[in-house]
């Protein structure tokens, strides 16, 4: 058996070890991050524009619209069509909104 002090040099030696091999990965695991930053960095910003299509699809459908439109060189002929859609999706929410309530309602009175 060794002697209690070449106990303690072999522990100090192996924890010198492990203290560098666990710099080592700490290195290695900032590096990888660092190599993924804009790789995630693209998908951040794609879905933070997939939340604002859902917050707001009437507006991104304009968008296309708009797109397909001046594509296509016929801007002003498409206008007509896109008032027409907007004051039909604005009367299809007053609608839907009167729908719920009354059903609302309906549930409040027969409680």
């Amino acid at each position: 058996m060794s002697r209690p002090r070449e106990q303690l040099v072999e522990i100090r030696l192996r924890r010198q070890q492990l203290s560098a091999r666990a710099a080592a990965q700490r290195t290695a695991v900032a590096v990888t991050f660092e190599q993924l930053s804009a790789p995630l960095g693209v998908v951040d910003r794609v879905v933070v524009a997939a939340r604002f299509v859902r917050a707001h699809p009437v507006l991104f459908g304009v968008g296309v619209a708009a797109v397909v439109a001046m594509l296509r060189g016929s801007v002003v002929r498409m206008l007509p069509t896109v008032g027409r859609g907007l004051a039909a999706w604005r009367i299809l929410r007053v609608v839907s909104d009167l729908l719920m309530e009354r059903q609302r309602s309906r549930e409040t009175v027969s409680k």
